[in-house]
């Protein structure tokens, strides 16, 4: 998220029209939604798994393989876009 407004801050100083400065921005924008689209559904789903009423609902071998298969899906996650994780700042 930081190189995606870095980017857009920086081509308005370089005195671009608010859209263009956008587009040439629209890379980094739309791998920063992306990050957050996966952060958000990660989130919701190792919520529903591990506590409130929808846990339980499943029984806890389900709950098990569900939790397995959350960590294998955000370690996919982790490998096939690691470096986004390397662009934020703290």
């Amino acid at each position: 998220m930081d190189v995606a407004v870095e980017e857009l801050d920086a081509g308005e100083r370089r005195g671009l029209a608010a859209h263009d400065a956008w587009n040439n921005a629209a890379v980094s924008l739309i791998r920063a939604a992306q990050a957050h689209a996966r952060y958000f559904i990660a989130d919701c789903y190792v919520r529903s798994v591990s506590s409130g009423q929808e846990a339980a609902t499943f029984s806890a071998p389900v709950r098990q393989v569900l939790s397995q298969l959350c960590h294998l899906f955000l370690l996919h996650w982790l490998m096939e876009r690691s470096g986004d994780f390397v662009l934020v700042s703290c």
